[in-house]
């Protein structure tokens, strides 16, 4: 990919740009097949192109069905690869509405794709008769190995979160009075045997702050039940009931008149594109301002930040990294990257460029990329761009549809608040969406302590409820969920529905026995001896890791290594058990890198579709091990009757509500010397962490009160 700016619309001549995959095709159920534009194996190809050449294809007249319903599409399906030079040839997808006296442009593509299935949007054609055309176009340089396309189907589809009977999902039942939302469900936690729900509590018609964990029920429904399991008969329903009297040491609910802590992420998705010179200024400070105001808040977050419509990669979406060499996306305050850091690389990544503004691709790509959501947090995405979807735009994206940037963003509990040119067209792109998924839409030129102000609203405004649930079971069945709110002294019951998850469609990483005993024993490692570190990775649902869009990867650096760049390795297969949802990886660290005073490494799992690292945060916690002449620490838990470990977290029991808890422990190191000490405490209904510094007059016993 060429990262260039000598061309302020186009890339450099003689590079080809890998194109994005945006597998949308879960969002739509097909209705039915309305044409099969060829029944051969390979419906059009251009082959090694020559240069100044036109290749094209055009099928017969189409009649394309009526539509009745909003939820209703019309959509191209193609299965194609392409290799042109990015921005000079390209390939056209043409639809007619005249027998083909005149055209119109639906989609452009160039640069490489090795194999991917299109979906383009024909809805706003419904009841036509129409001719498709696809059409390469080259110049007077550079060629290469062209355009396939193997097959093409036009199919009538309905977007999925609707049925054929013209029924959206419930989220909310009103119950006299009582009124509300089932915001977001959080499993990331389920694996520590914890699920958190949002949800907003209205009475009539404004938010009611008034209850408590007496006043909530939760509702878990598995309609079918997985078959090797002894337990329970296949095919039952299964209904679990969670609340404070049966489940009084787990289950909490924080009202949203409680003052403690609020956790978002952010993710800026912002547009640098040429027609953006005006307005990045004025951006880049009300950013700061943002940045600054979210530092003095009571909201805990975590900031990331993607760039799209600049020259460099055709004006793809691009992730930035709190660093080149590692895979962080994210700027946090109390990390390697705070705020301010994120301010600094703000300034120096954003450029004016380009001149496509795939606004659409790049909200759908975030919400893949950055899809590890940290337990408890509120999931926020801010979109600024100056440039509409509806006209030149659609051309360059590969998503079109509003409703697949609706039901994506809600599938993974996301808000966006965009901000844009204040006109028809662009509150029709944008504004549909931000108020869809909870957000709003305000002018790009508005000061941006409004929009912090509503999320710090939005955020406070929710109820949050956490539970542990009783079947703990990595299965593959979906949980569906339900709320029940009651106000004291009264018998009405609110129901919420509508949200659900389910535990084992993503893979779930545990390091063996092996690899602990090995590496974080009492036993250092020499220096130059090679590492091997392998982990179970569980996934109990297709597609997997080990399918060919999977991986599982080992990434590890030097603590010596102030740069904070880590070495990736793909880690291998080695053992895979009878039923496929158990694989055994591994990888070796080389000899050469390791080096005292020791190793940090974490892993991450993706299976095409979901991302799992281990441990659960890599950006705040990472696996180590010392590598001698350097010794690890000894910690003697003098809290806990003794206790000696080195990596294991522990479970304190027997306090009254209101005791106050003297944490002592007593920690001798053989090399080196003992820099800071930091207990991490956990309730056992909170899904967060607090840190705190431990003190000490001695330098050998540490006490936290």
């Amino acid at each position: 990919v060429y990262f260039g700016t000598a061309r302020p619309t186009n890339t450099e001549k003689n590079t080809v740009c890998e194109v994005l995959n945006y597998d949308i095709s879960n969002f739509y159920t097909t209705k039915s097949i309305i044409a099969t534009l060829s029944d051969s194996d390979t419906l059009f190809t251009t082959g090694t192109y020559e240069s100044n050449q036109t290749y094209r294809w055009e099928s017969k007249i189409i009649k394309l069905a009526s539509l009745s319903n909003s939820y209703e599409r019309i959509n191209l399906y193609l299965d194609e690869t392409f290799e042109t030079e990015t921005d000079y040839d390209l390939c056209y997808i043409l639809i007619s509405t005249d027998k083909g006296t005149s055209w119109d442009t639906l989609s452009i593509r160039s640069g490489r794709n090795s194999g991917r299935t299109a979906i383009i949007n024909l809805t706003k054609y419904a009841n036509s008769k129409v001719k498709i055309a696809f059409e390469l176009i080259s110049d007077d340089s550079y060629n290469f190995s062209g355009w396939t396309i193997l097959a093409a189907e036009i199919r009538h589809d309905i977007l999925k979160g609707y049925t054929t009977e013209n029924e959206t999902i419930t989220i909310a039942t009103t119950a006299y009075t009582l009124s509300g939302e089932f915001n977001t469900i959080d499993d990331t936690e389920f694996i520590n045997n914890k699920i958190q729900l949002t949800c907003t509590i209205e009475k009539n018609g404004t938010g009611f702050q008034e209850l408590d964990e007496y006043n909530f029920t939760i509702i878990e429904t598995i309609d079918s039940i997985w078959k090797g399991d002894t337990t329970y008969i296949e095919g039952q329903t299964y209904i679990d009931y969670r609340n404070i009297y049966n489940d009084p040491s787990n289950f909490k609910v924080i009202a949203p008149s409680d003052s403690s802590t609020r956790y978002a992420e952010f993710v800026f998705i912002m547009d640098n594109s040429v027609s953006m010179s005006d307005e990045q200024a004025a951006v880049k400070e009300n950013v700061y301002n943002f940045i600054d105001s979210l530092k003095n808040s009571n909201i805990t977050a975590r900031v990331g930040f993607c760039r799209f419509g600049q020259s460099s990669n055709s004006g793809q979406p691009i992730a930035e990294y709190a660093d080149s060499g590692s895979s962080n996306l994210w700027w946090a305050e109390e990390t390697d990257y705070d705020l301010d850091d994120f301010k600094s690389v703000w300034a120096d990544r954003n450029v004016i460029t380009g001149g496509k503004e795939p606004s659409y691709d790049a909200i759908i790509y975030c919400d893949s990329v950055y899809s590890i959501s940290t337990a408890g947090y509120t999931r926020i995405f801010i979109l600024i761009t100056d440039e509409e979807m509806t006209n030149n735009n659609a051309k360059h994206s590969t998503i079109t549809d509003a409703n697949v940037e609706i039901n994506a963003l809600n599938q993974t509990n996301t808000t966006l608040f965009a901000l844009s040119i204040n006109d028809t067209v662009y509150r029709t792109d944008y504004e549909t969406i931000a108020i869809a998924t909870g957000g709003k839409f305000y002018d790009i030129t508005s000061d941006f302590s409004d929009i912090l102000t509503d999320i710090s609203s939005e955020i406070s405004g929710r109820y949050q409820i956490i539970y542990s649930p009783t079947r703990l079971v990595f299965d593959g069945l979906q949980r569906d969920v339900q709320i029940n709110a009651y106000e004291t002294g009264s018998t009405d019951t609110l129901k919420l529905t509508g949200k659900n998850y389910t535990p084992g469609t993503a893979p779930r990483v545990v390091r063996t026995e092996e690899t602990i005993s090995r590496l974080h024993s009492t036993t250092t490692w020499e220096a130059n001896e090679a590492a091997e570190i392998s982990v179970y990775v569980f996934d109990y649902e297709e597609p997997r890791p080990r399918d060919d869009n999977g991986y599982v990867k080992l990434y590890y650096r030097i603590l010596s290594d102030n740069s904070g760049n880590y070495s990736e390795l793909a880690m291998t297969a080695t053992s895979i058990s009878i039923t496929g949802d158990t694989v055994v990886w591994t990888a070796t660290i080389p000899e050469e890198d390791v080096l005292t005073p020791g190793i940090e490494y974490f892993i991450e799992a993706f299976d095409g579709k979901n991302i799992s690292p281990s441990p659960i945060y890599p950006a705040q916690n990472r696996w180590t091990f010392a590598v001698l002449p350097n010794v690890a620490p000894i910690i003697i838990d003098n809290t806990n009757y003794g206790q000696e470990h080195y990596i294991d977290s522990l479970t304190y029991s027997g306090y009254a509500v209101g005791d106050t808890i003297i944490f002592n422990v007593s920690i001798t190191d053989t090399t080196d010397w003992i820099d800071s000490v930091y207990i991490s405490i956990q309730e056992p209904n909170s899904l967060q962490f607090a840190r705190y510094a431990m003190t000490t007059s001695d330098n050998s016993n540490y006490t936290y009160i």
